[in-house]
């Protein structure tokens, strides 16, 4: 429960980011490497980053949970119990994904407490990472952003200075976290198998923790929420012509000049603005044509800010444009994995636990579902494809933690999105997985706002006991089924809508699309 206490609260830092990032999605601020300034990026590009690393972080917290639910309890002190008991029926009544199935090992591991620990450290050091920017970007020499006076301090004897004093205590309190978890390793080393006294001394190890990262994540969102952004500020900073210089190398670049002599040329002309006390943009063109004697007005043109921001548009890129689809997507993931959480136990079947996908189950997820398209009843999938997509996939587990089941949900455009790649292992059918995953997308779909769900089948039947409806095959638009690998539906298969409110008509999606 504590581990899951900390996922909300870690979400919750999150969303301040999201908020702040969609606050300033096209505020321009200097990008550093070496803590020297590099290239131009946007404040939401700055704040999405430190979302990302968050959800990893919010990933191991979930693994974490996960390496504590194999039930010790029956295994007796080493040896296992005399009375017939049903270990595994007792660790499924208590929640438990299942028993640990060797007494001994149960009685003297803790590899589940280390587990934690390493999660709430990797946790610290994110937020030791964002609340050093936070604190340089408060200084003087930066003033890209204020706190408020409730997360700053004064001091005793300048009384000019604002002390981001919050924000300097996360980035001390890590050390604490690392201590913590070093601290209970080094207790485990070389310890004799079976019980062993050493071991109470996990109590104070996890619990402190757990206190302290629940303190640092609180106060870290609060913080986030006070932050003011001096735009001015960081768009003048921002304008620096050194922090084009990889534009123009690589304008020279598009034009077929090797990257290597462009990378040269580029160097030896901030060198010669340097010395002339100019910037990049303003060196005079006889004195630029003298390294690059075919340099074009063209070229020039990459040293603009827009531009350089505008032209960074790939998947990660630092483009308003991109950066947008990003914070929707990264809001959007957040959203789901919390109504995944919320998921009523009532409605799952006994022994039956839903969660998000692992990277290590890419290869068993296109196993399973391609198992169904051997047989006509998905579409394939590949490896690759699967990777990428990960994060669209919820799977079923047994109480043995072996993957029996999985269906995705794919975000289209215009509010609507599509239900694909539910397949339940063919030992398990008839059994209300596929029918809990089908529920689980269908609760996700309305968490995070999709208007209408879609999908294709050859078992119509199934999803009209779910509340979907048949629909003509045109009524979704024909770049909704885009999609690296799956396809428009066959034409024996049936088109089936939902919707959160109530069945769709097709006025409705028509007009959402």
């Amino acid at each position: 429960r504590e581990l899951e206490r900390r996922g909300a609260e870690l979400g919750d830092l999150q969303r301040a980011l999201l908020d702040l990032a969609e606050a300033h999605l096209h505020t321009p601020l200097p990008g550093y490497t070496h803590l020297q300034r590099a290239q131009p990026i946007t404040l939401a590009h700055w704040a999405h980053a430190h979302v990302e690393a968050l959800e990893r972080d919010a990933h191991r917290l979930a693994l974490a949970k996960g390496s504590a639910l194999r039930c010790p309890l029956g295994g007796a002190a080493l040896a296992g119990s005399s009375v017939a008991v049903d270990r595994r029926r007792i660790a499924r009544d208590l929640g438990f994904l299942g028993a640990m199935e060797n007494a001994l090992d149960a009685a003297g591991s803790r590899d589940f407490v280390l587990d934690a620990l390493y999660a709430c450290l990797a946790t610290g050091l994110t937020l030791s990472r964002l609340a050093e920017d936070v604190v340089l970007y408060t200084t003087s020499e930066f003033s890209y952003f204020r706190l408020d006076d409730a997360f700053c301090s004064g001091s005793s004897i300048m009384p000019q200075k604002k002390n981001p004093d919050a924000f300097e205590l996360l980035r001390a309190r890590a050390g604490a976290l690392l201590g913590l978890c070093a601290g209970f390793a080094a207790t485990l080393k070389a310890l004799p198998s079976g019980y062993n006294k050493d071991l109470q001394e996990d109590k104070a190890a996890v619990f402190g923790a757990m206190d302290q990262l629940s303190l640092l994540l609180r106060a870290a969102a609060r913080g986030v929420r006070s932050i003011r952004v001096d735009e001015e500020r960081c768009a003048a900073a921002a304008r620096d012509p050194a922090l084009l210089a990889t534009e123009l190398a690589d304008a020279l670049a598009r034009r077929g000049v090797p990257f290597r002599d462009a990378h040269r040329a580029v160097g030896e002309l901030v060198k010669r603005a340097e010395a002339l006390g100019v910037g990049l943009d303003q060196l005079p063109r006889n004195a630029a044509r003298a390294v690059v004697p075919d340099l074009a007005e063209e070229d020039l043109a990459a040293l603009s800010l827009a531009s350089a921001l505008r032209r960074r548009s790939a998947l990660g890129g630092t483009a308003p444009e991109q950066v947008a689809l990003a914070l929707a997507s990264a809001r959007a993931r957040l959203e789901r994995a919390e109504a995944l959480h919320s998921d009523p136990e009532d409605e799952l079947p006994v022994g039956v636990r839903l969660r998000g996908a692992r990277m290590a189950e890419v290869g068993a997820l296109c196993e399973l579902v391609n198992y169904w398209a051997q047989r006509g009843r998905t579409m394939r999938r590949e490896p690759d494809e699967v990777a990428f997509s990960l994060r669209d996939f919820v799977v079923a587990e047994d109480d043995q933690g072996a993957l029996i089941g999985c269906g995705a949900l794919r975000l289209t455009n215009g509010g609507l999105a599509e239900i694909c790649s539910v397949a339940v292992h063919p030992d398990c059918t008839r059994r209300g997985v596929g029918r809990a995953i089908v529920r689980a997308l269908q609760r996700t779909a309305r968490e995070i706002g999709v208007s209408t769900l879609f999908l294709s089948t050859d078992a119509p039947g199934f999803f009209v006991t779910l509340g979907f409806a048949p629909a003509p095959r045109d009524l979704i638009p024909k770049q909704a089924w885009e999609h690296p690998v799956l396809t428009e539906p066959r034409k024996a298969e049936t088109v089936m809508l939902w919707r959160p409110d109530g069945a769709p008509s097709p006025q409705t999606v028509q007009r959402e699309a």
